[in-house]
C-alpha cells in the first residue's frame, strides 16, 4: 500500500516478482572444479578486457572507479586460481590431461615452488582476505552470467530463451488481469527487461522503470543491445520509460540521456544516495535503489 497527497489518499499495488538467476545456477564458476575455473576464468578475462567497454568511462564518470576496481579484482581472483594450479601441477604433472613432466621434466617442480612462494607472501595473504571479504565469487559468477546472456553461441541462446520464456509468461499472466502495468527492473535486470520488452507487443500500455542499469556500458560491449534499446523506444506498447540513477553508484549509473533517444517517452532522473567509498565498492549504494522512496511515486 502506497500513500500520497500527505497521506490523505492511497493506492494498493499488486507486486509480482520475476526471478531468473536460478536459471544460471549450473553455470556458476564458483561451483566448478579448479580446472574449469582456470579455463573459464581465462575466457572471462579475455571477454571483458578485449572490448570497447572502456570507451564508456568519459561518458559515465561515476562508473570509472567501479570498472577499474572490479577489473582489478577479476585479475587478482584469476591470479589466485593460477597460483593454486601451479601448486597442484607440481604434485600432479598430468593436471591438464597429459604428462607435462614428459615434455618439460623440471617445469612441474619449478611451478610448484613458485606457486607456494607466492601463496606465502604476506601481501598475497592480505589480498586473499580482501577478496573473501568482498565475496569475490559472487562478483565472478555475475560477470560470467552477464557474459553468457550477452553471448550469441548455442548455450547463451538457450539460457536467454529460458529467461525470456519465464518472464514473458508472468508478464502475459499479469496483463490479462490488470489495465495498468509497470515493469520495474534493477541492475542487470534492466538489460534483460529491455531485451524482452523491445520485442514484446501488447494491446495494453506498459510503463517501464529502470534502477541502476548498465545499458550504456553493456551497449558498448554488444551492439545488438543498442538496437534493442532503439526498438523498445519505438515499440508502441511502451507508454513511458523512467530511468533512475545515482552518481554515487559505482555499479550502475546514468545509462542514457534524453538526447540519446530523442523521445518524449524517456526520462532520466538522478537520485542522491550518500554512501562512503567502501559502501559503494561493496554495492550498498547499488542495492539502495530498491529501498529509495522517490521512484515508488512513479508507480501511482
Amino acid at each position: 500500500m502506497f500513500y500520497c497527497n500527505n497521506n490523505q489518499t492511497h493506492k494498493i499495488l499488486d507486486i509480482y516478482e520475476a526471478d531468473w538467476i536460478d536459471i544460471f545456477a549450473e553455470e556458476k564458476i564458483s561451483t566448478k572444479r579448479l580446472l574449469n575455473k582456470f579455463i573459464s576464468g581465462f575466457q572471462l578475462l579475455w571477454y571483458w578486457f578485449d572490448s570497447r567497454i572502456w570507451a564508456v568511462i568519459p561518458e559515465a564518470p561515476s562508473l570509472t572507479l567501479g570498472i577499474i576496481v572490479y577489473s582489478l579484482l577479476l585479475i587478482l581472483w584469476y591470479l589466485s586460481i593460477l597460483i593454486m594450479v601451479m601448486v597442484i601441477m607440481g604434485e600432479n604433472p598430468s593436471f591438464f590431461g597429459f604428462n607435462l613432466a614428459s615434455i618439460f621434466p623440471d617445469l612441474p617442480d619449478l611451478l610448484s615452488k613458485f606457486g607456494n612462494a607466492l601463496g606465502r607472501l604476506n601481501l598475497w595473504i592480505s589480498i586473499s582476505i580482501i577478496l573473501s571479504f568482498i565475496k569475490i565469487d559472487k562478483v565472478i559468477d555475475l560477470a560470467h552470467i552477464v557474459k553468457l546472456y550477452l553471448g550469441v553461441n548455442q548455450k547463451s541462446l538457450s539460457l536467454k530463451s529460458k529467461v525470456r520464456e519465464r518472464i514473458i509468461y508472468l508478464l502475459e499472466d499479469v496483463l490479462k488481469d490488470y489495465e495498468n502495468v509497470t515493469v520495474v527492473a534493477h541492475s542487470f535486470g534492466v538489460t534483460i527487461a529491455t531485451d524482452i520488452l523491445a520485442d514484446y507487443y501488447s494491446l495494453k500500455p506498459i510503463k517501464y522503470i529502470t534502477l541502476g542499469g548498465q545499458l550504456r556500458v553493456l551497449g558498448y560491449k554488444n551492439q545488438w543491445l543498442q538496437k534493442e534499446i532503439k526498438k523498445l523506444i519505438e515499440n508502441d506498447s511502451l507508454l513511458t520509460w523512467i530511468n533512475y540513477y545515482s552518481s554515487d553508484d559505482w555499479l550502475g549509473g546514468d545509462s542514457w540521456s534524453k538526447q540519446d533517444f530523442n523521445s518524449k517517452k524517456f526520462t532520466s532522473k538522478p537520485i542522491e544516495l550518500k554512501f562512503d567509498r567502501l559502501e559503494r565498492l561493496l554495492g550498498k549504494t547499488h542495492l539502495h535503489y530498491l529501498y529509495y522512496p522517490i521512484w515508488a511515486g512513479a508507480l501511482m
